[in-house]
Parts: structure tokens; sequence; C-alpha cells
């Protein structure tokens, strides 16, 4: 009688705290629930949104085979924001590869982040990742970028970069593991026309 209370509790409360992220299950429910919430993925301005399968995907966007090492799925579940709601990253195909995440802001609706701002480098990825019970986010990015700022347009080289992110104040930021500990005194504030 006890091991049937707890399971019906189990499932109640499951039930209870479970959101639409919860229930995706293919890369057509991701796809659906993307189009509901963000609707710049169904307007006639733009081109529809892809969702590859991920074998696909991993082949197509390769990035010096960090898809293949860090496991990297099309889209994945994860908790960013550590409210206990599901939230999902995924990356899409919409006129080039872009990662975005969907962040659980409660009531049924969803904070759409994209991670991608480099639309000429086309290898930006995202992987999950527990550390010490913290959920962090790895992103790796190849990009054009100049060796000095007086480069010559011949002196662009692609580099690669992997930040480790955490969601901190609405949105993603690198993690830092020191603090400043600063002393102010005071702080003035001018202003003008």
């Amino acid at each position: 009688m006890r091991s049937t209370l707890v399971i019906i509790s189990f499932f109640f409360t499951h039930c209870l705290f479970a959101n639409a992220i919860d229930s995706l299950k293919t890369d057509n429910d991701v796809l659906q629930f993307l189009n509901r919430i963000e609707k710049r993925f169904t307007s006639n301005k733009y081109q529809l949104i892809q969702i590859l399968p991920t074998n696909s995907f991993r082949q197509k966007l390769n990035c010096d085979s960090i898809a293949i090492k860090w496991d990297i799925n099309n889209w994945e579940k994860a908790d960013f924001n550590g409210d206990h709601k599901t939230d999902l990253i995924v990356t899409v195909f919409w006129s080039d590869f872009e990662v975005f995440v969907a962040i659980d802001m409660g009531n049924n609706t969803y904070q759409l982040l994209q991670l991608s701002n480099d639309h000429f480098g086309n290898c930006e990825l995202g992987k999950p990742i527990k550390f010490n019970s913290e959920q962090l986010l790895l992103f790796y990015r190849k990009r054009q970028e100049y060796d000095s700022p007086s480069a010559l347009i011949e002196d662009i080289k692609l580099k690669s970069r992997i930040d480790t992110l955490i969601y901190k104040f609405g949105g993603f930021i690198e993690k830092n593991n020191s603090t400043a500990s600063y002393e102010i005194a005071t702080i003035e504030y001018y202003r003008s026309s």
C-alpha cells in the first residue's frame, strides 16, 4: 500500500510540474514547438526552419569533429536556469545552422535565445553539461577573425573557441570561477543632453 502511494505521488508531482518541453519526443515535435513559440519561424518573410536528423546534422556540421567528439544531438533537454523546469537546446537549419535555447519562464511561456551570432562562420555548436551539480553549456564556435586590428583582409584566419556558459541575468554569460572583491566608496553619475 505504501509503495502504491509513493508511485501515485511521484506521477502526480511529475504531471504537476511537467511542461511542453517534457512531452517532446521527436524532431517533428520539436519543430512544431519552435514554430508555436517563435512567429519568425512561420512568417512568409523568412525561410522555414528545419531540424535535420542527428546523424545528418553531424555530417553536415562536423566542426573539426567536435559534433562527434562531444556527442552533439540536434536537440537536447536540460534545466539551464535551475528552476526545475525543462529547457531545450536545438540546432536548426534556417538558411544556415543556428543554435537556439528555449527557457521555460512558467505559465506556458518561453524565452527563446539565439546563441548563434556569426552569419558567415557556419560552425557553432552547443552541448549541455553538468559540472559540480551546475548546469552549464559548452559552446564551440569557429569564425573568421583578424590577427590584429590593423590587419588586412588577407590576414583573416579561421579561429576556433570553446566557451563554458551559464544562464544568468536572462541570458547566457561566460562562467567565471573567480569573483572580484571591490570596495566601492562612491558612485558618481552625470548626465547631459
